[in-house]
């Protein structure tokens, strides 16, 4: 077995790859907005065409079974732009990026002496990133990622039944 080669990282370095990794989680996260976004339009119009026809007095099942399925689509999709508290606030440690963590801080002056005793040590450093990237995944990202594939699959299985239906009825 060969040796292992062990290489000093430079702080610069460390702080680069951290920050890339938060990056992608964010970049994951607004990706799924974007999705997500795109899914309440979806939805949005396709329970306004089936409210439309229930409305003109309609009463295919297919129309009903759309409307349902693409309200509770939508309404779910609206959940996962913010999900509830619920599912994203568990009582975690939070990091000194964290907006509602800044604000806690008396003065700006006690906030720069909390960074400062941070940047201080490199594990502290890591750490801090380490507590921010989890939070980020584990309690932002999944969420969202959650509600996304409840709507996404809501709004799928009605389409196929309300097509089911409607054959059916023909």
């Amino acid at each position: 077995m060969k040796p292992v080669l062990k290489m000093e990282v430079s702080n610069e370095g460390v702080i680069e790859f951290l920050n890339g990794i938060l990056g992608r989680t964010n970049e994951f996260a607004r990706h799924l907005d974007n999705q997500t976004n795109i899914l309440i339009g979806l939805s949005s119009v396709i329970f306004t065409v089936a409210i439309t026809g229930l409305s003109n007095g309609n009463k295919n099942p297919a129309l009903f079974i759309l409307a349902l399925s693409s309200g509770i689509s939508a309404i779910a999709s609206l959940l996962a732009i913010h999900p509830p508290k619920a599912m994203r606030k568990r009582g975690q440690e939070e990091s000194l990026m964290y907006n509602k963590k800044i604000s806690t801080h008396a003065s700006s002056l006690d906030y720069l002496k909390q960074l400062e005793n941070v940047i201080k040590s490199r594990e502290e450093i890591v750490k801090q990133y380490a507590v921010e990237i989890y939070n980020l995944d584990r309690f932002y990202y999944r969420p969202k990622r959650k509600l996304f594939k409840v709507a996404r699959n809501i709004l799928l299985f009605g389409l196929i039944f309300s097509l089911i239906f409607f054959i059916v009825s023909l």
